[in-house]
């Protein structure tokens, strides 16, 4: 049902979860109704946003680098703890597995799925490498959809890309 009313939907997320599906369809009549259409008549006019969109990137060699050692640092500082004190509170590995990657294989690797820290946090690298690369597509296909995106210069110090992002903000306030 919810395919025929959106047969355009950009993703099929949407349809893995019941809960989403149903919310999705009342969104939909929501807004594609004749009580809806007399709603929009009635509705202050909505104000022209122009976002301004920054986007940063480095070399993709570098980009695996500090996500390995910003994985090995959240490991380092304890987020297997946290995870495991999660579910202590109650918090069931299913809702845990839903909150994001890390998450999802630390809750995992509590559970006994992997044979070892080290094999999880192979197979949690090469996830976080995924995402970050369905990022990078994302921006692009951004781009290619006339969406204009001003990247910062790819250096490594902070400072200057954050200089530089105030530089764009001030400009374009």
């Amino acid at each position: 049902m919810y395919l025929e009313l959106k047969p355009d939907l950009h993703t099929k997320n949407d349809l893995e979860e019941r809960e989403r599906v149903i919310r999705g369809i009342e969104i939909y009549y929501g807004t594609h109704g004749e009580k809806a259409a007399e709603l929009k008549k009635n509705m202050y006019p909505r104000p022209e946003i122009k976002p301004l969109i920054i986007g940063t990137t480095f070399d993709r060699t570098l980009v695996r680098q500090n996500i390995y050692k910003r994985l090995i640092e959240r490991l380092d500082e304890g987020m297997l703890d946290e995870v495991k004190g999660l579910h202590d509170q109650g918090y069931s590995w299913e809702r845990l597995e839903k909150l994001g990657l890390e998450y999802r294989y630390c809750s995992q690797y509590l559970q006994g799925k992997y044979d070892s820290l080290e094999a999880m946090t192979e197979e949690l690298f090469i996830a976080i490498r995924q995402f970050a690369k369905r990022q990078e597509t994302w921006f692009r296909f951004m781009e290619k959809n006339g969406v204009e995106i001003n990247w910062l210069l790819p250096v490594q110090e902070k400072q200057p890309r954050i200089q530089a992002a105030i530089e764009l903000c001030k400009a374009n306030l």
